[in-house]
């Protein structure tokens, strides 16, 4: 098993990486980075996030399998509001809801909302659809937590800042394991782009409480410490999912206020860049229990790692 794999298998064997998760996938990381004479330094940061206590789904009087994917608890007394997980939240009722994600067959967090809200698999949607009596109950404790940023490279007065995230919803192999481990290739092959690039790990990309974005709280909280080196950098490079499928850089600004939804985003967006896979090949396992090191191949891993160092 090569580094770039053991890696990989590592941040996904921890298993979902939120609270104590997002805490051992740190560890790793400094240590990967550090073994190879890499310094980091760690910027810690309060976060509050949705614990879910406990998700009850009765179809008829039966239990079923569900996720809760809400921030608060709750409950739901009919089948009238099933949504898609893949639309924007901006595009979603603002109501309490059954969701499912239409490319993926398992349980898939797609989103997470602000009212009782429970995630379901194609095969209880199914079951859903021919139930007559559909009742869910939702209890979610907002916790809080800290969570990180680690800094790799030139924190004063960078040309570039590459993003990316190793918190995840899931095992969180292709999304976001592949970006993560793609940066620290990139590290550890070209050390001296540390000169004048940062790159700026996230532990905590997925969620969060924050309104109206509850996605993006690790890398708006280095925004706030770091708002001039942001200013300053020529480039700004995000990297997110890049585990398989074509591999694209994507400038259009209503795909990077979603990607990377950070503060005043406006004037930066002309720097911004996103180094992503299409979204046909990450949703048939986004944010389940499939997003697992079989979807993800190595050569694009590399493939990702060669695409970012050519722009640092």
């Amino acid at each position: 098993m090569n580094t770039t794999e053991k890696l990989l298998t590592g941040l996904v064997n921890i298993g979902e990486r939120q609270f104590s998760g997002e805490k051992d996938a740190t560890e790793l990381l400094k240590n990967s980075l550090q073994r190879e004479g890499v310094p980091v330094y760690v910027q810690e940061f309060p976060l509050k996030l949705p614990q879910e206590k406990s998700a009850v789904l009765l179809l008829d009087g039966k239990q079923q399998e569900c996720r809760a994917t809400s921030f608060v608890s709750g409950s739901i007394d009919n089948k009238e509001c099933i949504i898609s997980s893949a639309l924007p939240m901006a595009e979603s009722p603002d109501l309490p809801n059954i969701n499912f994600n239409p490319y993926c067959r398992a349980i898939s967090r797609g989103n997470h909302y602000w009212n009782p809200a429970v995630a379901v698999s194609h095969d209880v949607l199914q079951r859903i659809l021919t139930a007559s009596s559909v009742r869910a109950k939702i209890d979610i404790e907002c916790v809080e937590d800290t969570a990180h940023n680690l800094l790799v490279g030139n924190t004063d007065d960078p040309n570039c800042i590459v993003f990316t995230h190793y918190d995840s919803i899931g095992p969180g192999a292709f999304d976001n394991a592949s970006g993560t481990v793609a940066c620290v290739d990139a590290v550890v092959q070209r050390r001296h782009t540390l000169d004048t690039t940062l790159f700026v790990l996230s532990g905590a990309e997925e969620l969060s409480t924050k309104k109206p974005y509850y996605w993006g709280e690790g890398y708006r909280q280095f925004q706030r410490e770091y708002a001039a080196q942001m200013k300053h950098a020529q480039q700004i490079l995000v990297v997110d999912s890049v585990g398989a499928g074509p591999l694209q850089w994507i400038q259009d600004p209503r795909v990077l206020r979603r990607a990377f939804p950070i503060n005043d985003a406006e004037a930066l967006l002309p720097k911004i860049q996103l180094l992503c896979t299409d979204l046909l090949s990450l949703m048939p396992v986004y944010h389940s229990e499939l997003d697992t090191v079989n979807c993800v191949e190595l050569r694009k891993i590399a493939e990702a790692s060669e695409k970012l160092l050519l722009l640092l």
